[in-house]
């Protein structure tokens, strides 16, 4: 991998990994002033996975699982939320991770088990973005794109405005001063903001971001925009079959890209599909 210099100046600690440390901090957050959030990157609860009654709890019990608490402040970074710290380890570079159970996060607050097989797949097949332009949908966390940053590659990172803070602090606390350039962050609506962005990336990255059948006409319409015929797009879903998810792989991408399964995770039935525009098609 081209980026085999950058890993020399990061430390390494296998031993290190899934370390964890949970924070619940005391005050509340001003959000006033942010832009609407509906439809960003379609991470809203109507007609997710979750249902925003529950969602906040599920998450705090997700955060607390194997977790060591701590009654101490963050800091002014989340105020009044859990706040968990955890490493990952993806080709020797050691990233820690903050999240947080607040719930106007959504599914944004957490890593889910997708982003972690999609950094586990660059691993293994020593994916190389350096010196390419990328865009990852709906980041969340950040990992997926600060590893793509860390392999070299000139990333773009979206989300829903309220998400991009966390986002922010993952980029700052693992991205070093000298590569911070690589790493653009900001928001994005599907399907009204694609002008925004040019369509020459060479990447476009999501993981777990399919979902919502009533926002799959809007997914397609944004890859289609902001990519071209040279642009390879990586994607992971948890195949639930009731969310219509096998329907948006098997039938609407087919239409416009070529899409493959390079991985599959049995156990958390996960697969990663590379995907590539199908090429002479004017749209």
């Amino acid at each position: 991998m081209n980026s085999s210099k950058l890993k020399g100046q990061m430390k390494k600690d296998s031993t290190s990994k899934n370390k964890i440390r949970y924070k619940h901090a005391g005050s509340s957050q001003n959000t006033a002033g942010l832009p609407s959030e509906e439809n960003f990157c379609n991470r809203n609860p109507m007609g997710d996975r979750r249902s925003s009654a529950t969602e906040h709890e599920k998450l705090k019990r997700k955060l607390s699982v194997k977790s060591h608490t701590k009654n101490t402040r963050a800091s002014g970074v989340y105020p009044e939320r859990f706040v968990l710290e955890k490493q990952y380890t993806f080709a020797g570079y050691n990233l820690k991770i903050t999240q947080t159970s607040d719930i106007d996060f959504h599914t944004s607050a957490v890593v889910w088990d997708a982003d972690v097989l999609l950094c586990e797949y660059f691993e293994k097949m020593d994916i190389s973005f350096f010196g390419k332009k990328v865009i990852e949908l709906c980041s969340g966390t950040g990992i997926v794109g600060i590893l793509a940053v860390l392999f070299g590659g000139e990333v773009t990172m979206t989300d829903r405005p309220s998400v991009l803070k966390q986002m922010q602090h993952n980029v700052s606390v693992n991205i070093p001063t000298y590569l911070a350039h690589r790493a653009t962050i900001t928001a994005f609506k599907w399907d009204t903001e694609e002008s925004m962005f040019p369509s020459d990336f060479d990447f476009i990255l999501g993981s777990d971001i399919v979902y919502n059948r009533v926002n799959f006409p809007t997914l397609l319409k944004t890859l289609i925009s902001l990519s071209n015929e040279s642009t390879i797009i990586y994607m992971t879903s948890e195949m639930r079959s009731e969310l219509g998810i096998y329907e948006f792989y098997s039938e609407m991408l087919p239409q416009y890209f070529d899409c493959n399964i390079v991985q599959r995770c049995v156990d958390t039935n996960i697969n990663v599909y590379k995907i590539t525009r199908k090429m002479h098609l004017s749209f």
